[in-house]
């Protein structure tokens, strides 16, 4: 069985994506501190809101402002000609870091992450893979071979990893809001996460019927929404 702690970095040792999961790639130049960094404190997209101003992350309003969003499908479409573009340097990246979370969660975290919790738990990271067929044309790999590594992975256990209580993020993000108005808020708050999944599956299902597979979904519904 696959421990928690485990982060493969071959593409056929991959885990399936669990039903409800999201997957998120982030593009990286592994130099530095900065692979170790995010294997140590995770995918930190507002370090203000993780307390982490110290270490280089993101100062981002969202997860996918720091991340592409896939479910498994999209995920491997995406590896066998992705010439995905944008994130400072990461055009050139060298490294993809592959999480798997649940998508509450996620769906919870690219409205209000960027005022409370801030970053993508280390946890869910399950690999770190070369930036294959990237705009880094020095790294590539056949899609033979992406697809045969598709077949190998549906094999392969989930991850042992126990996802984070939704309902105590939300209660914590709650705790900034007056008393009285809790209830309403968090009523809010379930809506919100609730068109946020709607609005990531939509968006899957539209880039497999444009094989748009370089872009980077992004949940957008909410942006901005403040309460």
């Amino acid at each position: 069985m696959k421990e928690q702690t485990e982060i493969f970095e071959e593409l056929c040792q991959i885990p399936p994506l669990k039903e409800g999961w999201v997957r998120l790639v982030h593009r990286c130049i592994d130099k530095g501190s900065t692979v170790p960094n995010i294997t140590k404190f995770g995918l930190v997209f507002n370090k203000e809101a993780a307390g982490l101003s110290s270490i280089r992350g993101g100062s981002y309003n969202s997860i996918t402002e720091m991340a592409s969003a896939y479910d498994e499908k999209n995920f491997w479409e995406s590896l066998k000609h992705d010439n995905f573009y944008g994130y400072d340097n990461a055009v050139y990246a060298d490294t993809k870091l592959v999480f798997d979370m649940p998508m509450e969660e996620f769906c919870f975290l690219e409205t209000f992450g960027r005022r409370v919790k801030g970053k993508v738990d280390a946890k869910y990271l399950v690999a770190k893979i070369s930036n294959i067929n990237g705009e880094n044309t020095d790294i590539t790999l056949p899609q033979e071979k992406v697809r045969q590594a598709q077949l190998i992975v549906h094999g392969n256990p989930y991850p042992q990893v126990q996802a984070n209580n939704l309902e105590e993020m939300v209660d914590k993000f709650l705790e900034k809001i007056p008393l009285e108005k809790r209830a309403e808020k968090k009523e809010i708050i379930k809506n919100i996460i609730s068109r946020n999944r709607d609005n990531f599956l939509y968006e899957m299902q539209e880039i497999r019927e444009n094989k748009k597979y370089n872009v980077n979904p992004q949940i957008t519904s909410q942006k901005g929404r403040t309460i």
